[in-house]
């Protein structure tokens, strides 16, 4: 029987390859809903992602140590060979890019507790491990909102089995991302 991946919260160590397997998780993912230049001008990003996340990692390091939650926590899922097969980040707040995205269809969501992302492997699905990377994303059945994408059919009926519903859309994911219709889901604290 092949072990289960290890969740671990990511470290600076593991930057690099947290943001490599995002890259290409986003690619995948969306290959069949964007067009040819999305996926380019995500890796364009590359190094302002790393930065940025490197900051999110030191961030939550000085939080754990001052006794206070992180504003953003990255979780990566490892097989054996330490290949990143699963990625999940969760923040405290609001998305800054909703309210001024949305405009007058922003409407604040019934917590601010969001989880940005959460991607697997191909390979990896039906194994468990999206649920494993949820719960430690969002422990105790916490309370969340999250965006997805309509036609993501395998991520709007994951998310609908684990209590969440939409909550406001669908709205235009804009121009970076092709314009897909997007919503936003929200569950409450599960008991």
């Amino acid at each position: 029987m092949p072990t289960q991946p290890a969740l671990t919260e990511l470290t600076h160590d593991g930057v690099a390859a947290y943001v490599h397997a995002h890259l290409v998780l986003l690619e995948t993912t969306y290959a069949h809903l964007v067009g040819p230049d999305f996926a380019a001008l995500r890796w364009a990003e590359r190094d302002e992602r790393v930065a940025g996340v490197r900051a999110d990692v030191a961030e939550a390091a000085d939080a754990r140590a001052a006794g206070r939650a992180p504003l953003r926590r990255h979780l990566v899922a490892t097989n054996a060979h330490g290949t990143v097969v699963g990625v999940a980040c969760v923040a405290s707040e609001v998305g800054a890019w909703e309210q001024p995205h949305l405009g007058d269809a922003w409407v604040p969501p019934a917590t601010p507790l969001n989880l940005a992302h959460l991607y697997l492997m191909p390979g990896t699905h039906g194994t468990g491990l999206a649920q494993r990377l949820l719960d430690a994303a969002l422990p105790g059945g916490a309370a969340a909102h999250l965006w997805v994408m309509t036609d993501n059919a395998r991520a709007v009926a994951f998310y609908t089995r684990h209590g969440f519903v939409t909550e406001l859309g669908p709205v235009s994911s804009g121009e970076t991302w092709g314009r897909i219709p997007m919503v936003r889901m929200t569950r409450p604290q599960l008991v």
